[in-house]
């Protein structure tokens, strides 16, 4: 067990790690050059001195208590013992200090440091009402959860067994060193800003997790692939950097703008999305519009109406049952149609337009087919040459007529012949 000495020569244990001793020390340490004196108390049903320059300490035996009310005047309450104490902050308190149980620190408030020691913690963070102040979090022992109502809070040494909940308000949380290793996160709040460098939340390692359910978040994520969940049916805009796997099961209108390789599935909600880098995206039952990057994207439209530009690289654009627009962007690309009515552009390069026999029955207009470099794929998808019916032109278009009732009409293109379609 680590001690800490505090001016007068007075002393309190710390039941910490030692990176928690080490803080613990440098708080006491700042709060002493504030005071002339101190008194370190036993009880918290012991009144401070009333002398304003004295640092009054209470170092409190767990085994006595179940619940510790801060009194309004003390700078500090450390907790000593196994078993688990509630500790209820009075707002002016510095340093929050829990011992080797499983223990609820409530923070009532103002400027702190809290320690939560070596249980299992819960660790309340400006209850709804009480105003928010800048509290300083160690997570380093145990498997704890921080709940945040409000306010700034620097959180260090969060482990892969930790959970942080931004449950309301509008909430900061800076991540000491930039990075949080491993924790679940789950954002439920208003406006909420996840804070390390630039603007931006690091969760660091591989197997993290992070659940979204407010308005707004900036999530940045180095190495291994950070698994999000966007819930709720508020309205979120979101900012994801890094390799992510996102499930969007919310009803709301999402914005969501990316930079990574990605793989996000969609919900019932109407997103907007739009990737720097690659992404595979699986379309659900709301709207889809997806604007992609540089590199080559793969884009299953869902149920919903879909607009989606590819971008640079090879894009594979897939049509669903709802109705789809897209462009392949930049470079050769693979558009395969739907089962509805979908509207194929392939920008520049070689394009490759595919239809399936296992999503007859649409009609598809493909808007810039140029012969002898993109191609009609029939055998891609099932379909061969004997399953077309009828080629016909209409008002300066060509139409492909399949067997099962499939349409392909080439805007603005007449001249078909046989090399255009494999």
């Amino acid at each position: 067990m680590a001690s800490a000495t505090i001016v007068g020569g007075n002393s309190v244990n710390l039941s910490l790690s030692a990176r928690e001793a080490v803080i613990a020390k440098d708080a006491l340490a700042a709060l002493s050059s504030q005071f002339s004196s101190s008194t370190v108390m036993s009880s918290p049903l012991t009144p401070p001195p009333s002398s304003p320059d004295s640092l009054d300490v209470y170092n409190i035996d767990s085994r006595y208590y179940d619940e510790v009310s801060v009194p309004p005047d003390a700078e500090a309450v450390v907790i000593t013992g196994n078993k688990g104490v509630e500790i209820d902050g009075n707002g002016n308190a510095q340093l929050l200090v829990g011992g080797r149980g499983n223990d609820t620190i409530n923070v009532g408030g103002g400027d702190a440091t809290v320690l939560g020691g070596m249980g299992d913690d819960l660790i309340r963070l400006n209850n709804p009402g009480k105003p928010g102040g800048n509290v300083h979090i160690s997570m380093a022992a145990g498997n704890d959860t921080v709940k945040m109502w409000g306010g700034n809070a620097t959180v260090v040494d969060a482990r892969g067994g930790d959970r942080i909940e931004i449950i309301a308000g509008n909430n900061t949380v800076n991540a000491s060193g930039n990075t949080v290793q491993g924790p679940d996160f789950f954002i439920k709040g208003g406006e909420n800003l996840i804070n390390t460098t630039g603007g931006d939340f690091t969760v660091a390692g591989g197997n993290s997790d992070v659940t979204v359910a407010g308005r707004s978040a900036s999530v940045l994520k180095t190495g291994g692939t950070l698994d999000i969940t966007l819930e709720g049916s508020n309205n979120g805009h979101y900012s994801l950097t890094g390799d992510m796997t996102i499930h969007q099961t919310a009803t709301g209108n999402y914005h969501m703008a990316l930079d990574g390789n990605d793989t996000v599935y969609l919900g019932a909600g109407n997103d907007t999305i739009t990737q720097l880098q690659s992404a595979t995206v699986y379309g659900g039952s709301g709207k889809l519009n997806y604007t992609g990057g540089t590199g080559a994207d793969s884009v299953v439209a869902g149920s919903g109406r879909s607009t989606i530009l590819g971008g640079g690289g090879f894009d594979t654009i897939i049509g669903g049952s709802g109705m789809m627009k897209a462009d392949g962007g930049d470079g050769g690309d693979l558009l395969i149609g739907g089962s509805y009515r979908d509207t194929l552009t392939g920008g520049a390069g070689g394009d490759i337009f595919r239809f399936a026999s296992t999503a007859s029955g649409g009609t598809h207009i493909v808007t810039d087919f140029v012969q002898g470099e993109d191609k009609i794929d029939l055998s891609g998808g099932g379909y061969s040459l004997a399953d077309i019916s009828q080629t016909s032109v209409k008002a300066g278009s060509t139409v492909i007529k399949l067997q099962d009732g499939t349409q392909i009409v080439l805007k603005n293109f007449t001249n078909l012949s046989g090399s255009d379609i494999v």
